[in-house]
C-alpha cells in the first residue's frame, strides 16, 4: 500500500508506527524526488518554514507534529481535499465570498461554494475594491447560467477596511439594476466582531468553529456522515487553516487569534482561509425570487 502521511491515526499511521515491525516500510523525500520542483520546495520552505506541518507532509514526507493550540488539525484538512466530488446538475446551495485585502502584501480571494464544493475563482494583489465588485458579479451570472439557478446567490464579504467600497458597490448595483441583478443577496462580514456566544468569543472563532465541524468524520454520536466540505487542493489555504492558533479567554471561551497575529508570527495573512470562513457562515436563505 502507499499513501500520504496527513493522519496521526489509522492503519496507515500505525504500519509506520506501532506496526512498523510487521512490514517494509520505505520514505519518499520530496527533496531527493525529481518529480517535485525545486521552486515548490523553496516556496513552502519561505512562506510556512521546515519546523511546519505543511513542510513535513507536503515535502519531507513526514506525519504531521501537531500543536496542543492548534484550532483546526491538518489530517481534517487534507481529508478533506483527497475526498472525490460528484457534482449535481441541479445544485441545492450556491455561494459566494470574498475576503479583501487590507494592505499591500495581503490577497483579495474570491471563492465560491456549491454544495459543499468549494473553489476559488481569483486571487488579486491589492485593494481595486471596483475591479473587485465587479469580478464578482461576472462570478455570480456565470453560476446562474451554469447552474439554471432561480435562487439568489448569498454573496459575503468582508466588510471590514477597504471591504466596505465593495459592499458599497454591490448594493448600487443592484439597486441600480434589480431586474438583472435578482440574483444578489449581499452579506456583510466583520471579523474579530465580538458576540454574544455561550463558547466563542468573536465572529471568527465562531466561523472557524463551523469549519471544524463541516470537516469533522463523524457526528457527535460517533457515527460517520456524509462528507460536507471539500477544500480545494491549495498550499496556502492548507497551510493557513491548520496552522490557527487559540487560546481561552478569562470567561473560558474559545479565541482564534486576529490575522494580525498570525502575522506578527511570520506567516503570510490568512486570506484563503477567511475566504473559506465567508463561504461557509451560514446565513438566513433569501426568498426565491426566479428572473
Amino acid at each position: 500500500m502507499c499513501g500520504n502521511p496527513t493522519q496521526l491515526s489509522g492503519f496507515f499511521y500505525e504500519s509506520h508506527t506501532k506496526n512498523k515491525a510487521s512490514y517494509a516500510t520505505f520514505h519518499i523525500d520530496g527533496r531527493k524526488s525529481e518529480r517535485v520542483p525545486q521552486d515548490f520546495i523553496d516556496t513552502i520552505i519561505r512562506m510556512y518554514g521546515e519546523d511546519s506541518d505543511v513542510f513535513r507532509v507536503r515535502v519531507a514526507g513526514d506525519f504531521p507534529l501537531q500543536e496542543d493550540d492548534i484550532f483546526i488539525p491538518l489530517p481534517l484538512v487534507e481529508n478533506s481535499i483527497m475526498t472525490e466530488y460528484a457534482p449535481s446538475e441541479t445544485p441545492h446551495l450556491v455561494h459566494i465570498g470574498c475576503d479583501v485585502a487590507r494592505f499591500g502584501d495581503d490577497k483579495t480571494v474570491i471563492g465560491y461554494k456549491v454544495d459543499e464544493k468549494v473553489t476559488f475563482h481569483k486571487k488579486r494583489q491589492g485593494q481595486d475594491t471596483m475591479k473587485t465588485a465587479d469580478d464578482i458579479i461576472m462570478l455570480g451570472e456565470q453560476l446562474v447560467r451554469r447552474y439554471n439557478l432561480d435562487m439568489p446567490i448569498p454573496v459575503k464579504i468582508d466588510d471590514g477596511g477597504v471591504g466596505g467600497g465593495v459592499v458599497d458597490r454591490l448594493r448600487q448595483v443592484k439597486r441600480n439594476d434589480p431586474e438583472r441583478f435578482w440574483w444578489l443577496e449581499v452579506y456583510p462580514v466583520k471579523f474579530g466582531q465580538r458576540i454574544k456566544h455561550k463558547y466563542y468569543y468573536d465572529s471568527t472563532s465562531y466561523m472557524m468553529s463551523i469549519v471544524k465541524s463541516l470537516l469533522q468524520p463523524y457526528d457527535d454520536n460517533g457515527k460517520k456522515k456524509p462528507v460536507e466540505l471539500i477544500l480545494p487542493d491549495d498550499n496556502d489555504l492548507v497551510a493557513q487553516l491548520s496552522g490557527r492558533k487559540y487560546e481561552l479567554t478569562d470567561t473560558s471561551k474559545i479565541r482564534i487569534e486576529s490575522k494580525d497575529a498570525v502575522k506578527k508570527r511570520g506567516q503570510p495573512s490568512p486570506d484563503e482561509a477567511d475566504c473559506v470562513l465567508l463561504l461557509c457562515l451560514p446565513v438566513k436563505p433569501p426568498k426565491k425570487k426566479g428572473r
